[in-house]
């Protein structure tokens, strides 16, 4: 796996909800304790599906398709709210 290997900090995971080998809800949890902040993307899941998954301030939801505008401000929120404790 990529990350664990990168030798610097990684402030932000960003993974889609399905994906060939791992779903992005198993990568996310993999990569938790070490990397809390994480930006879920998917076109066939909603925020509902995810449940309990959201109530941390250090978890979003971006539901595709998006804009690259979007993006950005939704990334920019959740690492707001990290620095401020979330």
């Amino acid at each position: 796996m990529l990350a664990a290997d990168f030798p610097g900090s990684i402030d932000l995971l960003i993974t889609d909800i399905a994906m060939d080998d791992v779903d992005g809800l198993q990568l996310a949890d993999r990569l938790l304790a070490e990397r809390p902040t994480i930006l879920y993307v998917s076109a066939y899941c909603d925020q509902d599906e995810l449940g309990s998954r959201l109530e941390s301030k250090r978890i979003g939801f971006l539901k595709k398709p998006f804009t690259v505008s979007r993006l950005l401000a939704h990334t920019d929120e959740i690492l707001r709210e990290c620095e401020g404790g979330g």
